[in-house]
C-alpha cells in the first residue's frame, strides 16, 4: 500500500518551483528543465564559481549491470552533467552485500572520524531493509520532498510500499528493478510425463478411448498452478520417474527387485520441485492465504502464524518432502544436474541457469484456498543526506533516470522489470532486450513476470529489526526438518514398516501439533533476539 505523507519542504526556492512544476503537471521530457532551475536556485554558491560537484554512487555490478550503469552515467555526465558541472562516480564491490558492508564500515568511521571528510558515498543501491536502517539513523534523504506526486505515481503501484519502507512514511528508496519469482518447468520431460497422465485418466473414466485422451486439466498451466497440484504431481512424477527406469532395466534384461516400499525407500530418483529459500515461500504462501505473518510498525511486530492457515502450508510441503519429491540443495545446482522437474527463482537468477534442457515459465503458484500472491523485491537508490547543493545535484541526477528507456535498460540488465509503467510497454523492453543482450529463457522469464502483474497481488517481506535473519531461519528450519524427516521415514521403510502406513503416522495431527509449536516458538525467540 502506498504511503505519501509530503514532509518539511527543503528550501522555499524548493517549494516554489515544485508548485509551479505540478500546477503544469508536466511530462518527463520536461522535468530536466525544472531540475536545471531548482539546482541553479539552490546552489547559487556553486553556479558562481563554477564549482563541480561530484556525486559518488557506489554499486554491486558485474557484467552486463555494469556495463549498463557505466553507459548510462556517462550519458549523464556527458550530457545534463557536463551543462550543470556535475558527474558521477562510480565504485564497484562484490554485490549488494557488498556495498552493506561497505556502508556499514562507512557508519563507524563516520562515528570516530576526528577530521571534515565524508566516508558515506551520496548515492548507493540498497534492498529497502537498508533504506529502512538509513532512515532510522536520520541519515536518507526524503525523495518525497522534491519529487511531485505525478512523477511518484509513475511507479509500479506494487512497490509503493518499498519505496516508503518501516514507519517514516517518507520516500527513502528510489526505485529501479523489479525482482518477483517465477516458476520453470522441464518442458521435454512434462510432455512425456503428462501424456502418461491423460491416459491413466482416459483408462479409469472411458478405456476405449485410451488412444486418443485430450484434456486441458493436465496441461502444466493447470497442474502446477497451486501448490496442492504440485504437492500431488510430484509424487506422481516420482512414481512415474522409477516406473521408466524399472522398463528401462527390464529391457537391459537386469530386472529390478521390486520390494514392499521400494518407492519411498529409492533416493535415487531426481526430484521433483526445488527452491532457493523455503522460509520465503512460507511467507509467500501464507500471504496467499490472507495473512501477512509479520506486520511492524515503530513499536511493535507482530508475528500471525495461525494453525489452519500453517495446516495447509504443512500439508503441502511435509508429505511431499519425507517421500523425496523435493530437492534440499542449490536450486541452479539442481536445475543444472537435471534434478529437478522444477524451480521457483526470482528473475534476477534466470542468467546464471546452466542446463541444455528448455525451461517453460510459469506463474508463481499459489495456495488453491486463497489468492494469487507473490514476494518481491524492489532495488533503487538511497541517497545520503548532505549540503544543500549535493541534495539538489542528486535531485537532477535522479529525475534524469525518470525517462522510461533509461529505466527499462538498466532494470533489464539486472535481470528485473523496471518499476515506472511506462518501461513496461512492449516497444520499451524489446528495445531493452536487445540492447542488454539478455538471454530467451531471462526474455521468457521477465515477461511471465510482466503477466504476472494483472493476475498476482505482489507483496514486500515487511522491513524491521532482523527482518533477513528470522526469513534465514525459518528457510534453514524447514530445509533440514525436511532433510531429517526423509530420513527417517527411510529407515523405518527400509525396516519393514509399509510406506503407507508409515506416511500416515508422520503426517497425523498430534505429529504436526508437535512441529507447528516447535516452529512458532523458534520464530518467536527470533524475534526477540532481532530486538534486543
Amino acid at each position: 500500500m502506498k504511503k505519501q505523507r509530503y514532509r518539511r519542504i527543503m528550501a522555499a526556492a524548493l517549494a516554489l518551483a515544485l508548485s509551479g512544476c505540478a500546477a503544469a503537471q508536466q511530462p518527463f521530457a520536461a522535468v530536466a528543465d525544472t531540475a536545471s532551475d531548482l539546482y541553479s536556485a539552490l546552489s547559487s554558491t556553486a553556479v558562481r564559481n563554477q564549482a563541480p560537484i561530484t556525486l559518488r554512487l557506489w554499486h554491486g555490478f558485474t557484467g552486463r549491470e555494469a556495463a549498463a550503469l557505466e553507459t548510462l552515467t556517462e550519458t549523464f555526465n556527458q550530457t545534463m552533467g557536463e551543462q550543470q558541472r556535475i558527474s558521477v562516480q562510480l565504485t564497484g564491490y562484490d554485490g549488494i552485500q557488498g556495498v552493506n558492508d561497505a556502508i556499514k564500515d562507512a557508519l563507524q568511521q563516520e562515528k570516530e572520524k576526528t577530521d571534515d571528510l565524508v566516508r558515506l558515498p551520496d548515492l548507493f543501491f540498497a534492498w529497502d531493509d537498508t533504506a529502512y536502517r538509513l532512515d532510522q539513523l536520520n541519515l536518507a534523504m526524503h525523495l518525497d520532498e522534491f519529487l511531485s506526486s505525478e512523477q511518484q505515481e509513475a511507479f509500479l503501484e506494487c512497490v509503493q510500499a518499498e519505496m516508503y519502507p518501516g514507519d517514516s512514511d517518507s520516500m527513502t528508496l528510489f526505485p529501479i528493478g523489479l525482482d518477483t519469482t517465477v516458476l520453470m518447468y522441464r518442458q521435454d520431460l512434462w510432455e512425456t510425463f503428462s501424456s502418461t497422465l491423460v491416459s491413466e485418466d482416459a483408462q479409469e473414466q472411458q478405456p476405449e478411448l485410451a488412444e486418443e485422451p485430450t484434456d486441458l486439466e493436465f496441461s502444466a498451466e493447470s497442474l502446477l498452478s497451486t501448490w496442492e497440484g504440485i504437492g500431488e504431481t510430484a509424487l506422481k512424477y516420482r512414481q512415474w520417474y522409477q516406473t521408466q527406469q524399472q522398463t528401462e532395466q527390464e529391457e537391459e534384461s537386469e530386472p529390478r527387485q521390486n520390494t514392499p516400499g521400494s518407492l519411498a525407500a529409492d533416493q535415487t530418483l531426481p526430484s521433483f520441485f526445488v527452491t532457493d529459500c523455503w522460509g520465503q515461500l512460507l511467507l509467500s504462501g501464507y500471504r496467499s492465504l490472507g495473512q501477512e505473518m509479520f506486520t511492524a510498525d515503530q513499536q511493535t511486530i507482530r508475528f500471525d502464524f495461525a494453525r489452519e492457515r500453517v495446516r495447509v502450508f504443512w500439508d503441502f510441503w511435509y508429505p511431499s518432502a519425507i517421500q523425496g519429491c523435493f530437492s534440499w540443495q542449490d536450486s541452479l545446482a539442481a536445475v543444472s544436474q537435471e534434478d529437478a522437474m522444477s524451480c521457483l527463482l526470482p528473475t534476477s537468477q534466470l542468467r546464471n541457469v546452466n542446463t541444455q534442457p528448455y525451461f517453460a515459465m510459469l506463474s508463481t503458484p499459489y495456495f488453491a484456498q486463497g489468492e494469487a500472491a507473490a514476494l518481491q523485491q524492489t532495488l533503487g537508490l538511497v541517497a545520503i543526506k548532505g549540503s544543500q547543493e549535493h541534495q539538489a545535484a542528486i535531485q537532477i541526477f535522479l529525475t534524469y533516470l525518470l525517462e522510461p528507456d533509461r529505466m527499462a535498460q538498466m532494470a533489464v540488465a539486472c535481470g528485473m522489470l523496471p518499476t515506472l509503467r511506462e518501461s513496461l510497454s512492449d516497444p520499451i523492453l524489446t528495445q531493452a532486450f536487445e540492447s542488454t543482450q539478455i538471454g530467451q529463457l531471462e526474455q521468457a522469464g521477465l515477461l511471465q513476470a510482466v503477466q504476472q502483474l494483472e493476475t498476482h497481488t505482489l507483496f514486500p517481506l515487511s522491513v524491521f529489526e532482523g527482518s533477513e535473519k528470522i526469513t534465514d531461519m525459518m528457510d534453514q528450519t524447514l530445509a533440514n526438518e525436511g532433510r531429517t524427516s526423509r530420513n527417517r521415514y527411510l529407515t523405518v521403510v527400509k525396516g519393514g514398516m509399509d510406506s503407507d502406513e508409515a506416511l500416515d503416522i508422520m503426517t497425523s495431527d498430534s505429529q504436526f501439533e508437535n512441529w507447528y509449536l516447535r516452529f512458532r516458538d523458534a520464530v518467536v525467540e527470533a524475534a526477540l533476539l532481532g530486538e534486543s
